[in-house]
């Protein structure tokens, strides 16, 4: 018995790399163009220059922020804009405030109903 092993296998070259989406490249660029510092290629900078920054912190004495101010994104597909997390939460107060409302609301109307049939079988019983 002779056993002939199967030829070995070439190796598989690694799998193509996903293309990046729309959004990906967006946060790459975006994370890409903080990183790099201010220049004169920059055309707010070069505006920054002619009205008086010298390249120090901003306002009087060039004591303020010198850096840029990285923008906050939740993650790379948040597209609800500013403030939306809030105006949600406010959105959902309100509207357990008016469930509540309608809630006292109805129980009062029940309540009402209930003493006005009790009332009148009261005088049905005493006229009849």
């Amino acid at each position: 018995n002779i056993h002939v092993s199967p030829p070995a296998a070439a190796p598989r070259p690694p799998p193509p790399e996903k293309p990046m989406s729309a959004r990906e490249r967006e946060a790459a660029s975006r994370a890409q163009g903080l990183e790099t510092p201010l220049d004169e290629s920059n055309l707010g900078y070069r505006m920054m220059q002619n009205m008086g920054y010298g390249g120090g912190g901003l306002g009087k004495g060039e004591a303020g922020v010198a850096a840029p101010i990285n923008p906050q994104q939740a993650s790379v597909g948040d597209t609800q804009g500013l403030g939306r997390a809030r105006a949600a939460q406010r959105a959902q107060t309100l509207y357990e405030d008016a469930k509540r409302l309608v809630a006292a609301r109805q129980q009062t109307a029940f309540a009402n109903h209930a003493h006005r049939r009790a009332r009148d079988a009261a005088f049905s019983r005493a006229a009849g």
